[in-house]
């Protein structure tokens, strides 16, 4: 079968890729950008699809891993978890999951990456789409960037996805650096401006964020260390 046309978008704000609206597929928020070191024996990130439509859809998963670095190994998990040989397959043959209308899987959709201890960057195209209409779609990139050991050691840690996202009023986020240096936590909207900056005084904790004087839209919060950007994720402002 001929593959999907996919619909590549590219963000140029710190190695995030943005997310396109389709007919009723989206993927508003999620994890797309991942650092590591070759020492780690796995990288993993998720993504989080959203069905605007009033019905329910069968949604499949179409992958591009041809700018993934020879030696790195991938697979993902959708209805079922699949081996690192997924992306060669033809995504009609494989198993479809149900998006609810009206609803987001938040858990769904996991990416993962064996770095073999080779470092670079590899990026894998996903593409969700409607199993009973193709062109109803949405594509997103996921980054794994696997560091040499040793390098940019300060910059390692982890930021969570918000919680809940879209958020309202509020929102959760959980943070870990292991070694702390003038760490911030920076909001950015999608013109590149800070709205927000916080100041981290701990190597772990869970922040509670006003988001009640941001307006609806899309924006991306960045966890900084050393002056270095540490992990950057989406959050989806949606006022009632």
């Amino acid at each position: 079968m001929q593959k999907i046309t996919k619909i590549l978008f590219f963000g140029a704000l710190l190695m995030v890729s943005g997310w396109v609206k389709s007919q009723s597929l989206s993927v508003p928020g999620g994890q797309f950008t991942v650092q590591g070191v070759v020492s780690d024996a796995r990288l993993e990130a998720h993504l989080e699809i959203e069905n605007t439509n009033n019905s329910d859809l069968m949604v499949l998963v179409e992958c591009d891993n041809s700018q993934v670095v020879f030696g790195h190994q991938t697979y993902y998990c959708w209805a079922l978890c699949y081996d690192t040989t997924v992306c060669d397959l033809d995504p009609t043959t494989l198993d479809p999951l149900i998006v609810a209308g009206r609803s987001i899987d938040l858990n769904s959709f996991h990416s993962y990456i064996y770095p073999n201890g080779i470092a670079g960057s590899s990026t894998i195209t996903y593409t969700f789409f409607d199993m009973n209409n193709p062109t109803d779609m949405v594509s997103a990139d996921i980054t794994f960037d696997v560091l040499t050991s040793g390098v940019n050691e300060l910059s390692k840690g982890s930021l969570s996805t918000a919680s809940p996202n879209p958020a309202n009023t509020f929102t959760n986020i959980n943070y870990k650096v292991p070694a702390l240096k003038d760490g911030r936590l920076v909001i950015y909207n999608m013109l590149g401006t800070i709205v927000k900056e916080y100041n981290l005084t701990n190597a772990q904790s869970t922040m509670v964020l006003s988001t009640s004087d941001l307006s609806s839209g899309v924006y991306v919060y960045t966890l900084m260390n050393n002056g270095k950007p540490v992990s950057t994720k989406k959050l989806v402002i949606a006022h009632n």
